[in-house]
């Protein structure tokens, strides 16, 4: 599992299912990977520093990320129907 190029994995949380999980990192991204492949399919970036940490909310329709620049983010999780159908 890499991170990034530039920056450590800080965090991450994984599905009640173990399809899916999610990682936080220095170069303050979220990303959206599928299990089995180990491919990321999704990332977002909306904090103006490192990301500390991720969880997957109960229901498993969003991801709060907590930044080391005080903000939290609220992500929506793709369906799970479409989650992995982009590639």
């Amino acid at each position: 599992l890499e991170a990034s190029e530039t920056a450590g994995l800080f965090g991450m949380d994984i599905s009640a299912d173990g399809s899916f999980f999610v990682s936080c990192a220095g170069d303050r991204s979220v990303k959206l990977w599928h299990y089995d492949e180990g491919v990321c399919w999704y990332m977002g970036e909306g904090h103006s520093s490192a990301v500390n940490k991720v969880k997957i909310a109960p229901g498993e329709q969003r991801l709060i990320s907590i930044g080391d620049d005080s903000s939290i983010c609220i992500w929506k999780v793709p369906e799970r129907e479409t989650m992995f159908d982009q590639h």
